[in-house]
């Protein structure tokens, strides 16, 4: 942003005897203000492998955002163009690709992912070339001082989020004798992390996880040693088509008999994928559910415009995605800048609503505070449509993230400033 900036002004300069003999100096300070120019949103996110899905909601909801900004205006009177890569599910090709975005195209900034790993490669160009990161996935980078970059903006739940909601609800409601199977990858190891220590804090015991490769394709050959531990409690941890496996494979070896499954973040894409009532018993860990169009007016607009566009019901990535481009477009254009350390500092601290309950970007580190909810998956017999695969059972607040001090961040400290 502040970087796109600069380059604009230095190729404005550049030609300034030209320029200025044709149209004068105040041609050649809108170039500098890029007012003639629109604002290329770089959004980068896996279109193949087993996110797929996913990624194609998540691209929906940027673009009914995108929709709605240069309705009002664009940002700061520029148009906003959406310029896509597919990450192809590397972070070899995610690296490529985001590199033509920030070098050949110039965006403005960079969104999207979909996977720890290119999350973090995100992250590291981020601070590499000075310019804003908005992460629409699970953040996995703000859990450490010093592997953060001091640009990246965290729009979904932490890990510690997601584990905190379905452990605290586990150990009250379901049993305190715990299991863990996940995909063995950073995400997964960290919803762990999270478990571990829900489980001190309630009194769970916690048996030595199940893990499964990353991405997982087979998990009948891990079955077996979930059953030995005979937990009261299954918490999974997988995402995308390995959680549809999964899934699938926990009814037909009869786990839901055996023990309670919770699955610690999922999207109506993979009860939509496993098939009607295969989540039946499930209970599982969201950032948002399509049936709070009826809690939040902001929730019906946005539901509706996305059922209009696609006949589907949107997910929360598509949420997620939406969310966080209205929140970075809107602050730019309330604070009159799209400076890269001014709009950060905005966003340090900003509470917003759009499709929810009030959220916050969380200043010392820049995870969003916000809830999580709890869902109970239905029999295909219960569900009244198509997309009725899960009942709303509970929500945990915004304050179930683990503290900017345990991470070793200083509360008083906004990230920017470090």
């Amino acid at each position: 942003m502040g970087r796109i900036s600069r380059r604009t002004f230095l190729k404005s300069a550049g030609v300034v005897g030209g320029a200025a003999a044709v149209a004068g100096f105040p041609y050649v300070n809108r170039l500098a203000l890029g007012q003639s120019k629109p604002f290329k949103w770089g959004y980068i996110s896996p279109f193949t492998g087993p996110y797929a899905t996913e990624t194609h909601d998540q691209r929906r909801g940027v673009e009914i955002a995108v929709e709605e900004i240069n309705e009002k205006g664009g940002i700061l009177g520029r148009k906003v163009e959406l310029v896509v890569r597919d990450t192809e599910f590397n972070p070899a090709a995610a690296r490529r690709k985001a590199v033509e975005l920030l070098e050949q195209e110039k965006v403005d900034l960079i969104a999207g992912t979909l996977s720890g790993p290119e999350e973090l490669v995100m992250n590291e160009l981020a601070c590499k070339y000075n310019i804003l990161f908005a992460n629409y996935p699970q953040n996995v980078v703000s859990h450490k001082k010093g592997l953060v970059c001091k640009w990246f903006i965290g729009s979904h739940l932490t890990p510690f989020q997601s584990a905190a909601a379905m452990g605290r609800y586990a150990a009250q409601h379901l049993g305190k004798k715990w299991h863990y199977i996940g995909d063995n990858y950073s995400w997964p190891q960290l919803l762990l992390r999270g478990l571990e220590k829900m489980a001190k804090e309630t009194g769970a015991t916690l048996a030595p996880p199940t893990w499964a490769p990353f991405p997982a394709t087979d998990y009948s050959q891990f079955i077996p040693k979930v059953q030995a531990a005979k937990p009261e409690v299954l918490f999974v941890g997988n995402f995308g088509s390995p959680q549809v496996t999964f899934a699938k494979q926990a009814v037909e070896f009869g786990l839901k008999q055996q023990m309670k499954i919770v699955v610690l973040n999922t999207e109506i894409t993979m009860a939509e994928a496993a098939g009607r009532g295969v989540f039946d018993g499930f209970h599982a860990g969201t950032v948002w559910y399509w049936t709070l169009k009826d809690k939040y007016p902001g929730a019906k607009a946005f539901f509706d415009k996305f059922h209009a566009r696609t006949q589907r019901v949107p997910s929360g990535y598509a949420s997620v995605s939406y969310t966080t481009t209205r929140l970075i477009a809107d602050t730019a254009n309330e604070i009159k800048s799209a400076d890269l350390a001014k709009l950060t500092a905005a966003l340090e601290g900003r509470k917003f609503q759009y499709v929810k309950g009030p959220e916050q970007i969380r200043a010392c580190d820049h995870s969003n505070i916000q809830q999580a909810f709890v869902l109970r998956g239905k029999p295909a017999e219960a569900m009244k449509d198509k997309w009725d695969f899960f009942d709303v059972i509970g929500e945990v607040g915004a304050e179930a993230i683990e503290p900017c001090k345990d991470e070793g961040f200083d509360e008083a400290v906004p990230l920017s400033k470090t």
